[in-house]
């Protein structure tokens, strides 16, 4: 009798092993690159980090969709996003520097030369062609940018969180085409399916 009451306390304790290494792969799969954080300022952030291929070559990246709903008298909120992307130098011959600072020449004709796909469930893809901010946070670093101010009722930044915060949005594709030729793209995919309602809290208090 009391082998059995043994084996049976034995096997309750092995099913519930089991149980909790289920539970702890769940959670670490759920969203492991997505980060929420409230700055000081009151901007939100949801950041979405990995490692993707870019040019055949494994590259980090955060994408960092930020939103401030407050606006006054002499402060704006804004709204958008920053691109940061990691070891640029592995990355040429793609030209960073036509996209760098405001006097940039990638955009100087009115180029769009960034465009934003929204993979849609059981809808066409939204897509957003857009002419990218770009500045080098670190010099061995590079970012592309877009940004609004959140008082605005019609905007590309606005425009773009809405369709990630639908409940039909699956993926955000971020394509970037280098002002010296059209054949070299900086491409990935950002998988947002499950995360539609993190972006409407992103954009809480939006009017």
């Amino acid at each position: 009798m009391r082998i059995e009451l043994d084996r049976g306390v034995a096997l309750g304790a092995l099913l519930l092993i089991l149980a909790c290494v289920g539970l702890t792969a769940s959670a670490q799969t759920d969203s492991p690159d997505w980060k929420e954080e409230l700055a000081e300022n009151g901007n939100r952030y949801l950041t979405w980090s990995a490692t993707v291929p870019l040019l055949g070559k494994p590259t980090k990246i955060n994408l960092a969709f930020q939103c401030n709903p407050e606006s006054e008298k002499d402060v704006h909120g804004t709204l958008g996003f920053d691109l940061y992307i990691h070891g640029v130098a592995a990355l040429k011959p793609f030209s960073f520097e036509d996209f760098d600072g405001p006097d940039a020449t990638a955009g100087a004709d009115g180029r769009r030369l960034m465009a934003l796909t929204v993979a849609r469930n059981g809808k066409p893809p939204f897509v957003l062609q857009v002419a990218p901010n770009g500045f080098t946070p670190h010099m061995s670093n590079f970012g592309f940018g877009m940004a609004d101010m959140s008082k605005l009722p019609k905007s590309d930044s606005r425009t773009l969180l809405k369709a990630l915060a639908s409940d039909d949005a699956e993926s955000l594709t971020v394509s970037i085409t280098d002002p010296r030729n059209a054949k070299l793209k900086l491409e990935f995919t950002v998988p947002v399916a499950g995360k539609q309602a993190d972006f409407r809290k992103l954009m809480t208090g939006l009017k």
